[in-house]
């Protein structure tokens, strides 16, 4: 079980419940980051627990370990100096089927980041990278979405597909081959609705992903 007391300079506690009747702490983390740190609304997903600080944003603890829990992830969206109050992060939410984190902000809102783990969202190949660029336009995108693509590389064939942000899938595009060279594909976006989204061109040995903004 993971917890946290919610008070000024109090860790978070990851505790074992293996015997009810006799529940202790095994470990204790927190932010490092000052003497006025407050946790809140912990959130354990897989081996990640998933922390919202007010004034220090979001933190992502490898508890695979319980003994000795490993930061893996920080992001710090508030630039307000610390406090004995609250402002900042207030809510964190790592349980959407793509993976991606909602973060919530009392001053700014919502936060929306890319998973710690590799998902659609986020995946990418080194090598197949250093063969192919991208290049969206216009963007923000209307009607049209052009996709300019060098390839230094092999032939190969591509599927552009548009993904939402929970991973749900939007459109579908025809396979098109990729030759060595450069090429432009023109995508027909005037059925999308307006958001942000990912696309993604997939093929045997590419997964290559982008942002995409849809306005009218």
């Amino acid at each position: 079980l993971v917890m946290c007391d919610e008070t000024h300079g109090s860790p978070v506690k990851l505790v074992s419940v293996a015997k009810l009747d006799d529940i202790q702490v095994v470990s204790e983390f927190s932010a490092e980051s000052s003497a006025t740190q407050i946790v809140h609304n912990p959130i354990v997903r897989g081996k990640y627990n998933y922390s919202s600080y007010y004034f220090d944003g979001l933190t992502v603890h490898d508890i695979s370990n319980a003994k000795a829990p490993k930061l893996a992830m920080h992001y710090d969206e508030c630039s307000i100096p610390d406090a004995k109050s609250y402002a900042g992060a207030w809510g964190v939410y790592p349980l959407l089927p793509s993976k991606r984190i909602l973060l919530s902000d009392m001053q700014k809102g919502i936060y929306v980041l890319e998973g710690i783990e590799k998902t659609i969202a986020t995946a990418t190949n080194e090598l197949t990278e250093s063969n192919i660029n991208i290049q969206l336009f216009p963007q923000p995108a209307d009607a049209v979405l052009n996709v300019d693509i060098q390839n230094s590389g092999e032939n190969e064939n591509l599927t552009p597909t548009i993904i939402d942000l929970q991973g749900k899938i939007i459109k579908t595009f025809l396979i098109t081959n990729i030759n060595n060279g450069r090429q432009t594909l023109s995508l027909d976006t005037a059925d999308v609705p307006i958001g942000l989204y990912v696309l993604q061109l997939k093929g045997s040995e590419i997964n290559l992903v982008r942002k995409v903004l849809i306005v009218r």
